[in-house]
């Protein structure tokens, strides 16, 4: 099914359309009608990534999908849906030496061909940037307003050592009812309803964004300053054993819940072949037990020396507070 789903070019002009003009473009609709999806793909990536091909959204807009032709697709089969620019992954019961041979007997017809990679570095520049976002003004009560704030770092990517740090400092910023942002935030000053820290890996650069969405326009200033805090701190002190073993503890207990996945198992050993991983996804629960306190302190301080890329949506009307 794979193979013929590769090679087939027998598409229908109706069934095209069909799909195309249907549930691509209602899903895109649905992320267009959510103001913090459009604000952190549409305002927000294309300054972030200006000059890559990552400032580009993934699924793309309205406009550039209903543009698209049948030909479209074929060509973009023909150009990247080659034997040397493909890798088949499976998990599970399988008989490995059957499995190849299909593969092979399969796939190894295929013709191959030369295929230009897109150059997707880039590097962050340090700035504040604001945008107007109308959904997030309430037409009645400017009490009900809304806004949003993130401040992003460029870190290692998943194929250097310090990858696995940072996630376990994600967690430690980001996870759970005793994650900083949670404390600092919610708890202590009653600000955000959902404080989130993310971190991925592409082309070999990572990206460590903290985000708080639901915030009033008065609390924008001091939610970027105790984010920004965080940061200062992990490269100056070091956490309390106790707060350090128990991060440590829950960011363990989530990965080996996730490691006999089949489908996570498929999915990293797929990833590691776009972007080569520093530690194999079997042996990350002991070199997580390496680290210390101290070694945290030292991947923050590597990867959060520079000055953070900060993005605010504000409702229509409210101008930048950092300005």
């Amino acid at each position: 099914l794979a193979y013929q789903a590769v090679i087939s070019r027998n598409y229908r002009e109706e069934e095209f359309l069909n799909e195309k003009d249907g549930p691509v473009s209602a899903e895109l609709v649905m992320y267009e009608r959510d103001p913090g999806s459009r604000f952190a793909e549409r305002s927000v990536r294309p300054i972030l990534y200006k000059g890559s091909p990552m400032a580009e959204t993934t699924i793309g807009t309205l406009q550039s999908v209903r543009s698209l032709e049948l030909s479209d697709l074929l060509k973009l089969k023909d150009d990247f849906y080659v034997p040397n620019n493909m890798v088949v992954v499976a998990t599970g019961n399988i008989d490995k030496n059957q499995f190849f041979n299909e593969v092979e007997n399969k796939f190894g017809k295929m013709e191959y061909k030369q295929v230009k990679q897109p150059d997707c570095s880039w590097k962050l520049e340090p700035r504040v940037f604001h945008d107007e976002i109308p959904e997030f003004k309430d037409s009645i009560d400017s009490d009900k307003d809304q806004a949003i704030a993130g401040v992003i770092y460029q870190v290692s990517s998943i194929s250097q050592k310090d990858y696995l740090g940072l996630s376990l400092i994600r967690c430690m910023i980001g996870e759970g009812f005793t994650s900083y942002l949670m404390q600092e935030l919610r708890q202590k000053r009653g600000i955000g309803y959902s404080p989130s820290c993310s971190l991925s890996s592409n082309r070999g650069s990572g990206v460590f964004a903290m985000t708080v969405p639901g915030l009033k326009p008065s609390q924008i200033k001091e939610t970027i300053n105790v984010m920004r805090d965080m940061v200062r701190k992990l490269n100056n002190d070091l956490v309390s054993e106790k707060f350090f073993e128990g991060k440590r503890t829950q960011y363990l207990s989530g990965y080996l819940g996730n490691i006999d996945s089949e489908s996570r198992r498929a999915y990293n050993r797929l990833g590691s072949h776009f972007e080569k991983k520093f530690y194999d996804i079997l042996e990350i629960p002991d070199r997580l037990n390496e680290l210390t306190r101290e070694s945290i302190r030292e991947i923050a301080q590597r990867n959060f020396s520079e000055e953070p890329f900060i993005a605010i949506g504000n409702p229509t009307g409210y101008e930048n507070p950092l300005k």
